[in-house]
């Protein structure tokens, strides 16, 4: 299993928290940020391996909350 940070961003792309996720691949980790709805951007990191960026539109798309 590898190790996996999901960044939650600021409307000014600042951390503003996170969650650390434990996967076998990177599209799991991927699957398990996306149910994480907030409505805010998100990236997520496999150590210092950039994985994916998933926008903030799309979790508010994803909530039912206006965009």
């Amino acid at each position: 299993m590898s190790y996996y940070r999901l960044y939650f961003l600021s409307p000014d792309n600042r951390i503003s928290r996170f969650v650390e996720l434990f996967h076998d691949s990177d599209q799991q980790a991927l699957d398990d940020a996306r149910g994480h709805v907030g409505g805010e951007a998100m990236e997520l990191w496999n150590q210092e391996r950039f994985v994916a960026r998933i926008p903030a539109e799309e979790m508010t798309a994803k909530s039912g909350a206006p965009a």
